[in-house]
């Protein structure tokens, strides 16, 4: 069995108290076995799921342990986000509720 305690990744977003985008893979109680603390802050960025788990045991097996760190990806395509679109998005949409309640009381 391998041993990923000790690996460092490369998140995909960054931490949001110090800005790092790196971090280590460490024990924690159960029900979780592994968790993931930030390399600049030590804060706790989530757990390690069986499926990461998985890879990176088996990624270990199969290279051995990496001596870089290892990009952990989401999958997902994003959008590019635009300066203040969630607001723009939100005004939008309370706008359009807004004249459909006028709608409704005037019918």
């Amino acid at each position: 069995m391998s041993n990923i305690l000790g690996l460092i990744v490369v998140l995909p977003d960054r931490c949001g108290n110090c800005n790092s985008n790196t971090a280590i893979v460490g024990s924690c109680p159960p029900p979780h076995f592994t968790k993931l603390y930030c390399d600049g802050c030590d804060c706790g960025r989530g757990h390690v799921g069986h499926d990461l788990y998985a890879f990176l045991e088996e990624f270990i097996k199969q290279f051995g342990r990496p001596t870089e760190p290892i990009v952990l990806r989401t999958g997902r395509v994003r959008e590019p986000e635009q300066p203040g679109g969630d607001a723009a998005q939100l005004k939008l949409q309370l706008k359009e509720t807004v004249n459909e309640n006028e709608r409704t009381v005037s019918e």
